[in-house]
Order: structure tokens, then C-alpha cells, then sequence
């Protein structure tokens, strides 16, 4: 079953980048095969190179899985560090690297002592503050490194729980499919996860097979299906909890009844899974209006069941039906191409304008339109009918799959980027 993300990563490092990148003085410190740490020097911009203070200076490393952050600053010849803990805000990353915080400076201004400035007594008062401050450090770093591993016995266990599930699952014949924590093969690259409130009831709903219709192709039978390398699929995803749950109840409802999960499309609040022989299972935040018309599926046939469905963020969608018909809420450039084509398409996706799109036919063919088409991704397009899949995503994402398995990609998260290759 897909694994909780209460254990997945607290910051995302292309954000973090992308927020560090704007900030004046601040420089980006590259540390090899740590794809989850992020590194700047903090301060270049207050003096010339020549005559820069290492004092002014901050080194802030940002543990994106964790959601640490270490500041870390040259005082008095000496290399001191204070902690953020489960740092979970862009605001709160971008408040530290914009003003880093200043560590207490131990030294003849932080007593005022009746002695002499330099007379034991004066040092004496001096060492019992320092000292006292360094205890409190010492705490603050055993509290923090306590976390840490209690942390590495949560992955650990966690991980252990996984490998208990697939070995549960692989031991089962009935069911091939895996699921991990974004897809090897994104059937979408999912909208901006943002929580939502729905008045719709349950976490999520399950419409049962039909009953097989005699007069259907033998293609349609798992049986088939298993012949032809369509026996389910593998698929990766990474979502916020509360979707995760939803997620969770539909995979665990799929994998008790024995059904081979068939597509998935999501855009992080919604997600629909196609199963079995006209099986579609749905969590409550999908679009409205695909929700109520996929609610009146509970007791059709096969013809009238999902046979594709694309989410998009703003409540677009497409959804197409064993029978020809489809179901489309999005701009009014992708309803021509539709209307236009007169031939269901076998990818469709939104961009990060409502009129932003992307559509493929089972021939190779393509169109886009849309203000925000990434002109990498057109470009990539060009003229080609050897088209596969086509994806965009909310923030500029893209994602180009030919029949040939070649694929290119742009925009994309790293841990995307690195389930993918």
C-alpha cells in the first residue's frame, strides 16, 4: 500500500532553491550526492571580497527531509552552530537565509561587573556566563542529535513495514501491482498541494466492476490483459497527508477485492484509480463535477465506465468512457481540438494557466495551446507523430514520452526527477 508521508520530506529542495535564488547576498553551495541538503553563505553582500568579515558571514545548511536548518557562524576564530527544528514554512526558510540569526558572543560586554576589567574576579564572572551558555548549547545539541535518532529509527521502522507489505503483496497472485511514494510513467504530474475542505462524505468511494458483457473484445478480460502487459502497473507518488489517507483506504479497497490497478490521475488533492475490468475508485477531493457524474456509475456497464481520466488543478478534467463519450471541464481551446478531432485522445493535461493544454492521439499526433506552453517542451514537439504521452503541471512543468520510450522532462521536482531515471 502507498506509505504514509508523515515520514517523507518536510521541505522541498527545488522550492528552497528557487526562494534562496531571490534573496541579495545569499549563495548557493553545492554538496555532491546530497540531493536533500541545501547549502548557502549567508552575508555576501555587505562588504567587498577584500575586506569581508568571516564574522558577517552565515553558513545555513537546509535538511529538506527533516525539516532542520543549521546556522552556523565564525566567532572569535571559532566555528559555532544553533539548530531550527521541524521547519516545515518557505517563509520561515526564507526568514532565516534573509536574516540569519545572530549567536551570543561571550566576551567582556555580556557582564557588568563591579571589578576591573581585566582582574580575576571580572574573568571569573565572564567564565561562569560562558559557561552557562555553553550548557545550554550542549542541551539544545543533545535534544537535537535525540531527534535525529529517533528519526532514523522511524525511517527504519517504516522501511521495515514496507518491505513486510510488498513481500505480503508479491506472495498474493492475484495482485501485481506495487505502489510507492511521483509515477515512473506519470500518467500526470499532479496540480500545487494545497489542503481543501469538501462536503462530501467518506474518504473515498469505490464503484464495483460490471458484471462482463459477453459481447466485449477478450481484450478486456485480466485475463488478456495480463497477455498483452497490461496486467497492472507500477507507479510512484508523493502526496500531502490528508490526501495520503484517501489514498491509502482506495488502494487498500482495490488490493482486498484482488483487482490490478490500471491508471491513476491525480493533481494532489483528487485522485481517481481505474481497476480491474471498468473498476474506478475516487477520493472525495477530485473536481466536483466529475465526483457527482462518477457517483452515478455505481451500477452501469462496461461501455458507460472511465476508460481515461486527466485531473488538473482549478477543477479541470477529462474524463473519456468505453463508449466514445467523455466528460471535460477545462479551456476552450482544448473543447475545439476535442470537437475538432472527433477521436478520443490517449493524454491529456493542464497547464499552470486555466487556458493551458496539452491533448495526444492514439496516431502520435499532439496539439497544445495556452499562454504558458514551456517553449522547451513545444520545442521538443515540434513536428512529431510519434507522440506517447504529453504532460504539464501547475508550475511550468513538462514531461514528453514517445512511442519509441524516449523521454525528456523539464521543471520537475528532483525526487520526480529521480523516480523517473
Amino acid at each position: 500500500m502507498g506509505s504514509s508521508s508523515a515520514l517523507k520530506h518536510r521541505l522541498d529542495a527545488g522550492a528552497v532553491l528557487r526562494r534562496a535564488s531571490s534573496i541579495p547576498g545569499c549563495k548557493s553551495v553545492p554538496i555532491p550526492n546530497s540531493p536533500l541538503i541545501c547549502s548557502f553563505l549567508v552575508g555576501l553582500d555587505q562588504a567587498s571580497r577584500e575586506s569581508r568579515d568571516p564574522e558577517n558571514l552565515a553558513r545555513i545548511s537546509v535538511f529538506t527531509d527533516t525539516g532542520t536548518i543549521s546556522i552556523g557562524r565564525v566567532l572569535q576564530g571559532n566555528i559555532r552552530q544553533v539548530f531550527r527544528r521541524n521547519v516545515t514554512s518557505l517563509d520561515t526558510v526564507e526568514e532565516i537565509l534573509r536574516d540569519p540569526p545572530q549567536l551570543a558572543r561571550i566576551d567582556d560586554k555580556m557582564v557588568s561587573s563591579k571589578h576591573p576589567p581585566r582582574s580575576p574576579m571580572a574573568q571569573l564572572e565572564l567564565v561562569d556566563v560562558g559557561y552557562t551558555i555553553l550548557t545550554g548549547e550542549r542541551e539544545k545539541l543533545s535534544q537535537h542529535v535525540s531527534a535525529l535518532e529517533q528519526l532514523q529509527r522511524d525511517r527504519k521502522a517504516n522501511q521495515e513495514a514496507k518491505a513486510a507489505a510488498t513481500a505480503a503483496a508479491l506472495s498474493s497472485p492475484a495482485v501485481a501491482t506495487t505502489h510507492k511514494t511521483p509515477t515512473k510513467d506519470p500518467a500526470s504530474i499532479g496540480a500545487r498541494n494545497t489542503p481543501a475542505s469538501s462536503g462530501r462524505q467518506g474518504a473515498s468511494e469505490q464503484q464495483q466492476e460490471p458484471q462482463q458483457n459477453p459481447m466485449a473484445s477478450p481484450s478486456h478480460t485480466e485475463a488478456s490483459n495480463n497477455s498483452t502487459g497490461l496486467s497492472g502497473m507500477e507507479f510512484q507518488f508523493s502526496l500531502p497527508p490528508d490526501a495520503m489517507k484517501d489514498v491509502d483506504r482506495c488502494l487498500t479497497d482495490i488490493h482486498s477485492m484482488g483487482k490490478l490497478v490500471r491508471k491513476v490521475a491525480t493533481n494532489g488533492r483528487g485522485t481517481v484509480f481505474l481497476y480491474g475490468n471498468g473498476g474506478v475508485a475516487y477520493t472525495p477531493q477530485i473536481p466536483k463535477a466529475l465526483y457527482h457524474r462518477l457517483s452515478q456509475l455505481r451500477h452501469s456497464s462496461y461501455e458507460h465506465r472511465p476508460a481515461y481520466v486527466s485531473l488538473g488543478s482549478r477543477d479541470r478534467y477529462y474524463c473519456s468512457f468505453h463508449d466514445g463519450s467523455y466528460a471535460f471541464k477545462g479551456p476552450k481551446g482544448l473543447d475545439r481540438e476535442l470537437k475538432k478531432a472527433k477521436k478520443q485522445p490517449v493524454s491529456v493535461a493542464f497547464g499552470s494557466t486555466y487556458d493551458t493544454f496539452s491533448v495526444v492521439f492514439a496516431d502520435g499526433s499532439w496539439k497544445c495551446g495556452g499562454r504558458a506552453v514551456p517553449a522547451e517542451f513545444e520545442s521538443k514537439l515540434g513536428k512529431r507523430r510519434d507522440v506517447h504521452t504529453a504532460n504539464l503541471g501547475p508550475e511550468g512543468e513538462w514531461f514528453l514520452k514517445l512511442n519509441n520510450k524516449k523521454m525528456w522532462w523539464g521543471g520537475i521536482h528532483l525526487e520526480l526527477e529521480q523516480a523517473i531515471e
